[in-house]
C-alpha cells in the first residue's frame, strides 16, 4: 500500500516510511510527519483518476476537492 504526502505531493510504499522501533515516520522524500501529513494513495487516486500505482518521484497534486 502507498501513501501520498500532502507536503512534496509524493507516494512512496507505506515500509519506506517507518522509522524503527516509532510508531510513525516521516515521508522519504521531505521529511514531514507521517501521523499529519498522509492520505492513503487509494483515495487520492481515485479522486483525481491517477493511476493504482504511482510512479516513483513523480507529483501528483490532489485537486480542489480534497482539501
Amino acid at each position: 500500500m502507498y501513501l501520498w504526502c500532502s507536503k512534496c505531493h509524493r507516494a512512496h510504499l507505506r515500509t519506506r516510511w517507518k522509522i524503527a522501533h516509532k510508531k510513525y515516520g516521516s515521508c522519504p522524500y521531505c521529511g514531514c510527519s507521517e501521523y499529519k501529513n498522509t492520505v492513503e494513495w487509494h483515495i487520492i487516486a481515485r479522486a483525481n483518476s491517477y493511476p493504482d500505482v504511482p510512479k516513483f518521484g513523480q507529483t501528483y497534486p490532489p485537486g480542489p476537492e480534497l482539501f
